[in-house]
């Protein structure tokens, strides 16, 4: 209860807007006191105090290696006592996590535990090395067996009284008497975890009449990864090597710390220094580029492919932008910069990501010459050529409307591959210029579009930012607590800065601020808040998930928000009276509900996301009136849009079936049309028209929201642990209160003043 409370308290003290929880007593509705800019300065003070001190009483062990050995005094039988008791074991292929991931995780295969405690000992100033053998089969199915075992959960603060003394300050500051806060609390408490409940109950009606339906048209699911597989695949096992002076090597085995056996084991090789790539999980992202000139079409790589291991990318997304080359005479402002400027830089994490940069219609551009005169030089040539390539090409066209460019940007992505350490490779495209679907003058663009319609279509599309987080595992409370803390206090100058009404325009300014990403800790810890236990399954990563959170700019210059599961494939194992299985009926409620999540996290209501997201339920059809494809053929009958036909035929290609309504209109982008599923691997998701997530548009990007509010309600969430799922609410409709709820949030902490939103760019 003492967690509960204290993440509801968190949300009211920093969060609370005065819009409906249907939760009780208006006790935020009274006017805030009026502040003068000084009083309000110092608040803020006491604020950044609290949020300082509130850090300090994170527990850091369980993320941070260096806290973990300082918790440990660097001894290395309590270092070995900790992995081999609260390490638990996760059957997967090759190093997915490493030792970070491990630990935050607080699992891992044999190589993962292995690394993780070899990384400890080493640290810690003792000898240890990864050693590599074969593994009976018996002892590989003992292991096996541990995966659905319960697990004991750990607390987020290292004095949890300490902690709570500190909400009690902040509530304080925030002006909400205390009997008031309590009755709001349990009401709070009461209400979420009813719609907890409810959300948990929607998704599994989904995944079952998904399931029922699967098996009328064909059986069970195509279970080609069984159990014995997974045993095998055990079997390739990992430990360590281990001395604390010059004495003899000794073998400690983490993977089998809680059985208390010891595995009869021979090592064939071993690893000191690293290990190999061959045994790695990475990820291989390459920026293409698509042009038609004349009749011809071409695809261009815009950038070499850049490529990591999997476990070095789970702290930070991989952020891409379009960088636009400033022009001269360009506005001063981040609207006339992307309305003015023809020639983009592609770069990843603020770096350039190629030596070559791209212009509006296609045409590529060493980046040498983009730094220099000789890009207005390429702007002015490139424009001539397009005019008489496009006047050849129009020769004998019967009228205005007939006529095309003959040179076009067609389409920019970003292609993601992911390859597993037995050299099987999936492969993703996360579109940031689809001429396909794009709208322009209110219908998709096509002759009838003017080249200056297009032009701007093509400008305000290149502006979105694409943040694309790699999960391997899962992510502690404690983590997203102190990553969301760090990027309050990293933003305290501006959040100065929007609280003066003199200097809330500054954008020279606040160009030169950085802050810590957490949108990405907001959805991710989400999709694994699923209840299981109908089944008693244990879910959890065994290759990297892709998600893309888009930022872009639409027509009206309002900030619209995506939200795109790009891949969520997991495994399923569930104790039974014979042993344990595969779940991956699991998988399928697994999927519904990452699509909900999807939705949840940009709508603005429980039934918005239920309506976008469960498209058998929203239907009202019955399992005869749903069609389940496997095939191209089998969607020859349905009425699709062109955009809607290719995001299936997508689908279908790459080995999905695909299920929906029989009577689907496919009408609106913003909902979710079909569900996709594996029939190899139970893996589910939810797809819309245009092959991805919905989407949320609000008008304006108010930075004390973006920076306060939204990352306090993901905080509050996740300080319930192991129940998330009670909470999620809050985190859906983070994204409605940005906008004008983020005033009422100020007021209510820092006083009545005068606020000015930044500009919708």
């Amino acid at each position: 209860m003492f967690r509960r409370t204290l993440a509801c308290a968190l949300i009211l003290t920093l969060s609370w807007t005065g819009w409906a929880w249907a939760a009780g007593p208006a006790f935020a509705q009274e006017p805030p006191k009026q502040l003068s800019y000084e009083e309000t300065m110092a608040r803020l003070d006491r604020f950044m105090e609290l949020i300082e001190e509130l850090r300090s009483h994170v527990d850091r062990s369980q993320f941070d290696l260096d806290a973990l050995l300082d918790k440990l005094d660097y001894d290395a039988d309590g270092i070995i006592k900790f992995v081999n008791e609260e390490i638990y074991f996760e059957q997967y292929p090759g190093l997915l996590r490493s030792a970070h991931g491990t630990l935050m995780s607080r699992a891992g295969n044999s190589l993962d535990q292995s690394v993780l405690l070899a990384r400890l000992l080493k640290d810690a100033g003792y000898e240890a090395r990864v050693a590599r053998g074969k593994l009976p089969r018996e002892e590989a199915e003992l292991l096996i067996a541990e995966i659905p075992k319960p697990r004991t959960s750990v607390g987020i603060f290292v004095d949890g009284s300490a902690a709570e003394q500190i909400f009690a300050q902040l509530t304080s500051l925030a002006g909400i008497p205390e009997t008031a806060a309590k009755i709001e609390l349990e009401d709070l408490t009461r209400h979420g975890l009813d719609e907890a409940t409810s959300l948990h109950a929607a998704a599994r009606q989904e995944a079952d009449s998904i399931q029922r339906k699967l098996e009328i048209v064909g059986g069970q699911l195509d279970r080609r990864e069984s159990l014995q597989e997974i045993q095998q695949e055990a079997r390739d096992y990992f430990w360590v090597l281990y001395r604390p002076d010059t004495s003899a090597w000794r073998d400690i085995h983490p993977a089998f710390g809680s059985t208390g056996h010891t595995p009869e084991v021979d090592a064939d090789e071993s690893y000191s220094d690293g290990i190999p790539e061959a045994l790695q999980h990475r990820v291989r992202l390459q920026v293409f580029l698509e042009r038609s000139i004349g009749q011809s079409v071409e695809k261009v790589p815009l950038s070499g492919p850049w490529e990591r291991p999997a476990a070095n990318l789970i702290e930070a997304p991989l952020v891409y932008n379009n960088t636009p080359v400033r022009p001269p005479g360009a506005v001063d402002s981040l609207q006339g910069l992307f309305s003015d400027s023809d020639v983009f830089v592609p770069t990843l994490n603020g770096v350039a990501a190629s030596d070559l940069a791209f212009d509006v219609v296609g045409n590529t551009i060493p980046m040498m010459a983009v730094q220099d005169a000789a890009s207005e030089l390429f702007r002015n040539m490139s424009d001539k050529t397009d005019q008489a390539s496009s006047a050849i090409a129009n020769l004998g066209a019967a009228s205005e409307t007939g006529k095309t460019s003959a040179r076009e940007l067609r389409a920019l992505w970003v292609n993601l591959d992911l390859t597993a350490p037995d050299g099987r490779k999936r492969s993703y495209r996360q579109d940031i210029w689809p001429r396909r679907g794009m709208r322009c003058g209110g219908s998709e663009i096509g002759p009838e579009c003017s080249k200056t319609d297009r032009i701007s279509a093509i400008r305000r599309t290149l502006a979105s930012q694409i943040s694309l987080a790699v999960a391997t595992g899962s992510f502690p409370a404690t983590y997203v607590l102190d990553k969301v803390l760090e990027r309050i206090i990293d933003n305290r100058t501006l959040l100065q800065l929007q609280l003066d009404p003199q200097r809330a325009s500054d954008l020279e300014e606040w160009s030169h601020l950085e802050g810590v990403d957490t949108n990405w800790l907001g959805y991710l810890p989400l999709f694994d808040a699923f209840d299981h236990s109908r089944s008693q399954a244990r879910i959890y990563r065994g290759v990297p998930s892709l998600v893309a959170f888009r930022q872009a700019i639409n027509d009206q210059g309002q900030l619209s928000l995506s939200l795109d599961v790009m891949t969520n494939l997991k495994r399923a194992i569930k104790s039974t009276a014979t042993g344990p299985a595969l779940a991956q009926s699991e998988l399928i409620a697994e999927g519904v509900w990452e699509t909900l999540m999807e939705n949840l996290f940009l709508a603005n209501s429980q039934e918005t996301a239920l309506n976008r997201a469960l498209p058998i339920s929203r239907s009202g059809a019955t399992l005869e009136e749903v069609a389940v494809v496997h095939d191209i053929s089998g969607i020859s009958s349905l009425n699709l849009s062109d955009e809607a036909r290719h995001s299936l035929e997508r689908d279908l290609t790459q080995g999905y079936s695909v299920i929906l309504p029989k009577e689907s209109d496919f009408v609106s982008e913003q909902q979710v049309e079909w569900f996709r599923v594996d029939p190899r691997t139970g893996e589910t998701l939810g797809m819309a028209v245009d092959g991805r997530g919905g989407a949320l548009e609000y008008l304006g990007k108010l930075l004390v929201g973006i920076v306060l509010v939204a990352p306090i309600y993901v905080a509050g969430c996740l300080l319930l642990g192991g129940e998330l799922s009670f909470c999620v609410l809050a985190v859906g409709k983070t994204a409605a209160v940005i906008g004008v709820g983020a005033v009422a949030v100020a007021l209510s902490v820092f006083g009545a003043i005068t606020f000015t939103p930044s500009e919708a760019y």
